[in-house]
This record gives structure tokens, sequence and C-alpha cells, in this order.
């Protein structure tokens, strides 16, 4: 139902649209992934967070549920370090906001998929 409403609404191509939705399944059929979609977490989606001196960060995906967060990322294309620095700023802030960060992930999405551990 989301992806023929990206596809209704102009989001993504129609000749992507199976391809998306097969990508899709298998993410969430992976265990470890399926937790973060299944509804147990309350989630913020680009939320901003603000650092003490103005600065303003927006993770992909923060999941909190009892005083604990996961931060996930997504990107395309190769693995670069600087993603690994980025998500360990994210984690720190949530940290000073006095979250108990038990997670922290990037989801490499190109034609497959690849989840890292951070």
């Amino acid at each position: 139902a989301m992806v023929k409403k990206a596809v209704t609404e102009g989001v993504i191509p129609q000749e992507k649209a199976q391809e998306l939705e097969i990508l899709l399944k298998r993410i969430l059929g992976e265990e470890e992934l399926r937790t973060f979609f299944d509804g147990s977490y309350e989630v913020k989606n680009e939320a901003a967070i603000m650092q003490s001196d103005g600065k303003e960060y927006r993770p992909d995906r923060v999941m909190i549920s009892k005083g604990e967060a996961i931060v996930l990322d997504y990107k395309t294309g190769k693995e670069e370090q600087k993603y690994i620095k980025q998500l360990e700023r994210y984690a720190s802030l949530l940290n000073d906001m006095g979250y108990s960060v038990k997670g922290k992930y990037l989801l490499y999405l190109d034609e497959d998929y690849r989840l890292e551990k951070v």
C-alpha cells in the first residue's frame, strides 16, 4: 500500500515499484530490522536535535522505548567513515538528552541492502 501511494504521488516511478516492494519485504523479513518497524517503539523520523551552540542534527530514524534509544540512518552508495562519525554524534546528543543509546545502525539501500551495526 505504501509503495502504491508513492507511485500515485509521483515519488517513485511505476517501473521501480515492484523492485522496491521486493526489497522492502526482504528488509522487513529480517528479524533484527523487523523490530524497528513493528510498532514497539516511539519513532522520531527526521526529528531535529539541537546542540547547545544552536547547530541542528536530523537523524533519519530514532526509536525510543523506556528511556532507551536506537538510531538508524539510511544511506546509499559505498560505506564511508563520515557516516559512522555522524551516527556517533547522534548517539552523543541523545545521551546528553538522557537516553541510553542501545544501538546505532546504518542501513545501506541500493539494489540490495546491508545493515551495519556501529
